[in-house]
């Protein structure tokens, strides 16, 4: 019985200590069998792909240049209603506000017309004076005439203009009733002029005159602008003259007109002259652009001061190659990927650049794969992948 509990500690020695000996001494004599029995793996070629990049399919177009500018929208025609007679204001017409439209013959102001309808009525009778002192005259010439004829017993000259048969009084008589007429002339002048009509179509830019005012001859009552058409100066390089048309009202080139008024707006016009000098500080000439009815009902209007953008329509280019402004590197050559997955540097001639394109004229073929993207460290004949063809 004694021997029980030392037999029990030996066993629980050896579940503790010599166990896992044994398990740790079978664990790393497997991991040195697997170790000098296990093989090297096969070797493999690293394969070298080249970038990824993206192509632009050339092909050769027929191009209409067309050259962007911008500019602000002025008056094709634009006037200062003045009086020519002075008075005062006893009628304004409603429309005769800032903004407001006016038809062409409206009367806009009416000026007290009672002064001169009195000079009007004092010239006529000056007329009826001298109508009789000429009359008068007429009769005591030949008065005169008959007494010659009387004493002896033939006519008088002809052209005998003397005192004796009244000539100068005649000649002075004549002169007096001219006179007289011209008179009544210029008085029915000054009575028409107490109305202010609107020469033409207009929209008013501004209004100086009110009901009971007091005006004067020579100073403006208003500022009126021809409602008909607009026109809007662009400034364009003095080397795009060379890709538009001959200016003309009738023929010159078509231009697209764009802009923002409450909500954007299109509109057409025509290039109808070139302002007289160059730019000296930009190298600029001035395209006037004419645009009809610039406030057609159903469409954006066009009002003067509005900036617009402008699409010029030029010559046809025949056969040269549209690319994306990005396909272009420096010193005028192109990226062209060839059928073997190469890169190849192509020097090109560029005819033209157009905002976020190019016109090619030479170096490219139709179906040319031409990189668009970034590559960096590009050189002639690398490998590369493609990513996508893009038209």
């Amino acid at each position: 019985m004694a021997n029980q509990p030392k037999r029990r500690r030996i066993g629980v020695i050896v579940l503790k200590v010599v166990l896992p000996l044994l398990a740790l001494a079978a664990g790393v004599a497997g991991f040195k069998a697997l170790v000098e029995t296990r093989k090297p793996p096969a070797r493999q070629e690293r394969v070298r792909q080249g970038p990824l990049v993206r192509v632009w399919k050339a092909q050769p177009e027929d191009v209409r240049v067309e050259v962007t500018a911008h500019g602000t929208v002025r008056p094709a025609a634009e006037i200062d209603l003045v009086p020519q007679v002075a008075g005062e204001v006893v009628e304004v017409s409603p429309n005769l506000v800032t903004g407001g439209f006016v038809a062409e013959g409206e009367v806009l102001v009416r000026i007290d017309r009672a002064d001169y309808e009195l000079q009007l009525r004092a010239a006529r009778a000056e007329v009826e004076r001298a109508t009789y002192q000429l009359e008068r005259i007429r009769a005591e010439a030949e008065s005169a005439r008959e007494e010659w004829r009387q004493v002896y017993g033939e006519d008088p000259p002809p052209d005998d203009d003397s005192l004796l048969f009244r000539g100068p009084q005649l000649r002075q008589a004549r002169a007096e009733l001219e006179a007289a007429r011209a008179r009544v002339a210029t008085a029915e002048l000054a009575l028409a002029r107490t109305v202010l009509r609107a020469p033409f179509a207009a929209r008013v830019r501004s209004e100086a005159v009110d009901l009971g005012q007091y005006v004067s001859p020579g100073k403006a009552v208003a500022r009126l602008y021809a409602t008909d058409a607009v026109e809007v100066v662009f400034p364009v390089a003095t080397e795009d003259l060379g890709w538009i048309g001959r200016p003309d009202p009738k023929t010159g080139p078509l231009a697209r007109l764009e802009g923002t008024f409450g909500r954007p707006g299109r509109w057409q016009g025509r290039v109808v002259r070139t302002e007289a000098v160059v730019d000296e500080a930009s190298r600029t000439v001035g395209l006037v652009v004419r645009v009809p009815d610039p406030f057609r009902p159903g469409r954006v209007p066009l009002p003067v001061g509005l900036f617009v953008t402008g699409r010029i329509r030029g010559r046809v280019l025949r056969g040269v190659f549209p690319l994306p402004r990005e396909a272009l590197r420096e010193g005028g050559v192109v990226w062209v990927v060839d059928d073997a997955g190469r890169l190849r540097f192509r020097p090109v001639e560029v005819v033209r650049v157009e905002g976020d394109r190019v016109l090619v004229s030479r170096g490219l073929s139709a179906g040319d794969r031409v990189v668009v993207s970034r590559v960096g460290a590009a050189t002639d004949g690398m490998a590369v992948r493609v990513a996508e063809d893009r038209r």
